[in-house]
This record gives structure tokens, C-alpha cells and sequence, in this order.
């Protein structure tokens, strides 16, 4: 029997972090900012617990987490039910850089071309495990990280301005992972990897009204289905809703007004 529920033994998760940042422009048109991170989370708070497995295999280490019944002829009793409430367990070690690159190409009368890339790059993405050795969670589906920790991900944007017209083209890029493996398959199979995804948007605004802006535009012009993952959808291989939009090509518009 597992027992779930509260626990008034719980701890607040504890965290420190670090932060470096450095802005370089080396001319006017040209902006360069780098943002290096490092993040340590203690005492993480986790509904489950510590697997059943994992507590079976160690009794000793988990007693508080194992309740039994009364002694036997082994003087311990049998096991009546496994702890699998809400219980701090184990660290979160993070680290990485977000680079964001501002540039003015073009500047002609009333014409404007500009180009700009945000992006974010981890270095190092750690969890702790019940036996107390770290896993690396950077570009590999796991059950201990929400969605995935991807490597390298950015979103890249040329924009043209000419008077109260303006163009944005983007692309959204986000790098390749490796997927779970299915029910079926061993724990030899290599893993599966779940391929780059990019698509780019296409936006349009004009503001040449008092106090109204009007825009148009087209998400992923290209209609590019996500790549196929099993990581997203558990027991039936589809999409990973974490790293892709199911929703195709849209088009969509808006108009602001102020007052």
C-alpha cells in the first residue's frame, strides 16, 4: 500500500544564485549583452517522493519511509505501506549564459533594418538522485525536470522599419534532444533522438493613426509539424507539448488603442 497526502515534517526549499552580467557596445549600432547565471536549489520539494523501487532496495537508509506491521519471527514485522507523500528530497544544480545581440544594418532616410538574436545556453543542469549521485538533465527527456532542459535554444529577428511600417520576420530555433524509451523497449536501446525544431513567424504592423496600432501577422509560415517524441505524451508517442506548438500555421491581428 503507498500512502500519499501531506507531510508536516516538510522543509521550504532553500536556493542561492549568482549572477554575472557585462554589456559591450562596441559602436553605436552595435550591442552585445552577456548574462552568466548559476543556480543552487536545496531541499527540493517533490510529490511522490522516492520511488517505491528505490525504497525497497534500500530499507534501511528509507525507514522513516516504510511502515510495518507488528514484529515476526525476523523481529522487524512486514512492510504494510510505502510513505509517497510530498518529501524534500535532493538538489538542483544549474548554470548557463543568456546572450542577447542587438545590431542596426541599415539606416537610410526614413528606412531601418535591424537584426537581433536572444538566446540561452546552459552549461550545466544537475539532479540529484534518491542514492544521493547527480544526473545530467541537458538535452535528455527525465521525469525529475519539467519539460526539457534544452542546450541551446534562441529566437533570431531581422526588422525593417520605414516610416509607420514595420516588418518583423523570426526564427525560433531550439536544438535537438534525446527522447524517452517506449513501455516496450529494453534499457539497452540506445535512445532516440528527437530532432531540431525551428519555424519562423512573420509580423506586420502599422502606426500611422493618433494613438492606434494595428498589426497583422502569420505563426510558423511554414506549417512545420513538431518532431515526433514519446517523451510528451506518455503512453502514446506524439508531440512534446514542452518543446514544440501542435497548432500549425495561424494567422492573427490586433488593434491598440490609447486614451
Amino acid at each position: 500500500v503507498t500512502i500519499n497526502g501531506g507531510n508536516t515534517k516538510l522543509q521550504p526549499e532553500k536556493s542561492k544564485s549568482t549572477t554575472l552580467g557585462i554589456v559591450f557596445e562596441p559602436f553605436k549600432e552595435l550591442t552585445i549583452s552577456v548574462d552568466w547565471f548559476r543556480l543552487n536549489v536545496k531541499d527540493i520539494i517533490r510529490n511522490g517522493g522516492v520511488p517505491v523501487a528505490t525504497i525497497l532496495a534500500n530499507p534501511t537508509l528509507y525507514a522513516s519511509l516504510i511502515q510495518r506491521g507488528p514484529p515476526d519471527s525476523t523481529g522487524i514485522g512486514r512492510i504494510t505501506g510505502i510513505v509517497q507523500g510530498l518529501t524534500n528530497l535532493g538538489k538542483v544544480d544549474v548554470q548557463g549564459i543568456d546572450l542577447d545581440l542587438k545590431a542596426r544594418v541599415l539606416t537610410m532616410a526614413e528606412h531601418k533594418v535591424d537584426l537581433r538574436m536572444n538566446g540561452s545556453y546552459f552549461q550545466k543542469y544537475q539532479t540529484q538522485n534518491a542514492d544521493g549521485s547527480f544526473s545530467n538533465a541537458i538535452n535528455i527527456a527525465s521525469s525529475t525536470v519539467p519539460g526539457v532542459v534544452l542546450r541551446w535554444r534562441h529566437i533570431a529577428a531581422v526588422n525593417y522599419q520605414s516610416g509607420p511600417w514595420n516588418a518583423t520576420l523570426s526564427q525560433n530555433f531550439q536544438n535537438a534532444y534525446y527522447d524517452t524509451r517506449t513501455a516496450l523497449q529494453a534499457p539497452t536501446v540506445p535512445l532516440r533522438e528527437v530532432a531540431p525544431y525551428e519555424t519562423f513567424d512573420l509580423q506586420g504592423a502599422y502606426n500611422g493613426f493618433k494613438s492606434m496600432r494595428i498589426v497583422v501577422g502569420i505563426k510558423n509560415v511554414l506549417d512545420r509539424n513538431p518532431p515526433y517524441a514519446n517523451s510528451g505524451s506518455g503512453f502514446i508517442g506524439s508531440y512534446d507539448l514542452s518543446y514544440a506548438d501542435v497548432r500549425g500555421r495561424f494567422a492573427y491581428t490586433s488593434v491598440t488603442y490609447k486614451f
